[in-house]
Parts: C-alpha cells; sequence; structure tokens
C-alpha cells in the first residue's frame, strides 16, 4: 500500500515546466535574433513574428506535456509487467530482466539519470509553487477585467461629433467595417481599447482640449491598431 496520493499529471506537468525552462529560453534567443535581422521591417511584421514566439512557448509546452504523460504512462506499464504477485497481502516479487550484453549507460545518460531521480522529490513542491502563482495572475486577471467593465458602464459620455465623424473615417481607412463605440472618460488619464465582440474606445476628458485635432487622430488610429489586431483577446490567451 502507498502512503502517497497520486495525482494523475502531477509529475508530467512537473517535467513540463522544467522542460519549459530551456524550451523558453531558446524561443526567446531565436526571436531576438530574427528581430535583430529585421531592423527596418513594418510593425506588423515585428508583431506577427512576436505573436508567433509567444505561441511556440504555448505550442512546445502542451507538446512537451503529451510526451510526459505518455512516457509516465509506459514507465508505469513497464513496471506493472516486471512485478507479479506471489501471495497475499503486500508481498510482491520483481522477476529477474535478463542480461543484454553488459550493455551500460552511456556517461550522459549516467548523468542525466542522477539528475533526474535528484529533481524527482521536489516536482510536486514545484507543481504546488506554479499552481499558486497561476492562481494570483488569474486574480489579477480578473480584478483586470472587473475593472475595465466598471470603466464601461461610467463612461457614459459621447464624444463630440466632430471627433465622432473622424474616428470613423479612421475606422474605414483601417479596414475595420464594425462599429466600434468611442465614449468619453473622466476616470482615466490614457485612452483605452477594450473589448472583442463589442469594442469600445475610451478617451480621456483631458484629450478633447489638451490635443489638437491632428494629435488626437494619431492617437485615435493608434487605438483602433490595437482592435483591428484583436490584441485584447491576445493578452487574454
Amino acid at each position: 500500500m502507498t502512503n502517497a496520493i497520486e495525482i494523475p499529471g502531477w509529475e508530467a506537468l512537473g517535467w513540463t515546466l522544467i522542460h519549459f525552462c530551456w524550451q523558453a529560453a531558446a524561443i526567446a534567443l531565436l526571436y531576438r535574433m530574427i528581430d535583430l535581422a529585421l531592423p527596418r521591417a513594418r510593425s506588423n511584421v515585428r508583431y506577427v513574428v512576436a505573436l508567433t514566439a509567444l505561441l511556440s512557448m504555448l505550442a512546445v509546452s502542451v507538446a512537451t506535456l503529451g510526451y510526459e504523460e505518455m512516457r509516465g504512462a509506459q514507465d508505469k506499464t513497464t513496471w506493472r509487467d516486471t512485478v507479479s504477485v506471489t501471495g497475499v497481502g503486500e508481498t510482491f516479487a520483481v522477476l529477474p530482466v535478463a542480461d543484454n550484453g553488459g550493455a551500460r549507460l552511456s556517461e550522459p545518460a549516467s548523468v542525466w539519470a542522477g539528475l533526474e531521480s535528484g529533481i524527482q522529490p521536489v516536482i510536486p513542491w514545484l507543481v504546488a509553487i506554479w499552481l499558486l502563482g497561476v492562481f494570483c495572475l488569474s486574480v489579477r486577471t480578473v480584478g483586470g477585467w472587473w475593472m475595465i467593465q466598471r470603466l464601461r458602464r461610467a463612461s457614459m459620455g459621447r464624444a463630440p461629433e466632430s471627433v465622432r465623424e473622424s474616428f470613423a473615417r479612421l475606422s474605414l481607412r483601417i479596414g475595420i467595417r464594425r462599429p466600434i463605440d468611442l465614449r468619453v472618460c473622466e476616470r482615466i488619464s490614457s485612452p483605452m481599447a477594450m473589448g472583442i465582440v463589442r469594442s469600445l474606445v475610451l478617451l480621456p476628458a483631458s484629450a478633447l482640449t489638451s490635443l489638437s485635432p491632428e494629435q488626437l487622430e494619431v492617437v485615435l488610429a493608434h487605438e483602433l491598431a490595437h482592435i483591428r489586431r484583436a490584441d485584447y483577446l491576445w493578452n487574454m490567451l
């Protein structure tokens, strides 16, 4: 009888976190090299490269988790195949393994096996700390979403007609065909773009008095670019 409670996927998740350290570092280094090789590339190109790097990190972590799950299942199957019950209760006899010609682990494999056995006991703590971090960041994300909803409800002031007309022209020029709401909010100090289905751009009240019409158009175009690229959705992901 075992004294520890075995949680499905716990060990696979721990090894995924460990491998992700060097995997993410390799992807980040590759991204940096590509970014330095494209110093004069358009901002959209650099944005796609950065987004691809982040999605690649997600992809390799999912693939590693699947691999570790399969490896763990194979190890358990191998262990069950080499153990036979010889009596009642907790008496087990391990069947002898045939000699395969005196084959031994190579030195790198031996070093990795030793390192693996040393890391194994701390995996539950590693996963627990990681889950705590995920929980804290999730609470922060939910709090940010709640604050955004409050700002959405509080921003009932419509922008002046001239600003809304300029905003509509910019939307068509950028390639956004669906209606985007534009409102003025006194509780913010900088413009904000939010929403995935019902997108909204909030302008601070001070922007209407402190910016020239040309400067205001630049600000609005910047926020519309966030909506066109679905930055709000990618940030959530």
